[in-house]
């Protein structure tokens, strides 16, 4: 689409700004048309190629490709170049809107698994959340049960300092009432 895109405007500028006679017009279209055929085969046939081999992508670019081929040319041959009547060289558009429809339809596609996708990331990010939560939860509470033991060992540490300092006092009235 894009090289086709390319194609449309070089030719909406040569057509206003009408610069080259009829005969170098036509000669100029000529090219263009036969670069816009060359380059929408070559898709084409790379889409086949992938369709076969099973994308279902590939299968709906196809479709949209060929109804855009198909309705291009004969609009290019009735409008450019009077092969058939120019009034029945209206079909292009329906042939864009086919091909536009198909791009649509593989983006939805493509959004609907990465939307798909995003709600598998979610509940694997909660799973693991939950787990780091829970996690988290018991290493606290080791961290709470150590600080028991931890205050509870320091009280007894003080109350044995405590009662070496009474044993060390008694010991030194003790010896001063010998003496």
């Amino acid at each position: 689409w894009q090289i086709h895109l390319v194609y449309a405007v070089v030719c909406l500028v040569i057509l206003i700004a009408d610069i080259f006679p009829v005969i170098i017009l036509r000669l100029l279209l000529l090219v263009f048309f036969s670069l816009f055929l060359f380059s929408m085969v070559v898709l084409l046939v790379s889409s086949i190629y992938y369709a076969k081999k099973g994308r279902t992508d590939a299968r709906i670019i196809t479709f949209g490709f060929s109804a855009l081929l198909v309705f291009g040319i004969y609009d290019v041959l009735g409008g450019a170049f009077f092969i058939v009547p120019i009034w029945t060289s209206v079909t292009y558009p329906w042939g864009m809107l086919i091909f536009v429809l198909s791009l649509v339809l593989i983006m939805e596609r493509h959004f609907s698994e990465a939307h798909k996708k995003l709600r598998e990331y979610s509940k694997d990010l909660e799973t693991k959340v939950a787990e780091r939560t829970q996690d988290l939860k018991e290493k606290n509470k080791a961290l709470k049960n150590t600080l028991s033991e931890l205050q509870s060992t320091q009280t007894q540490l003080v109350q044995a300092e405590k009662m070496s300092s009474l044993g060390q006092l008694t010991a030194g009235v003790a010896h001063e009432i010998n003496n």
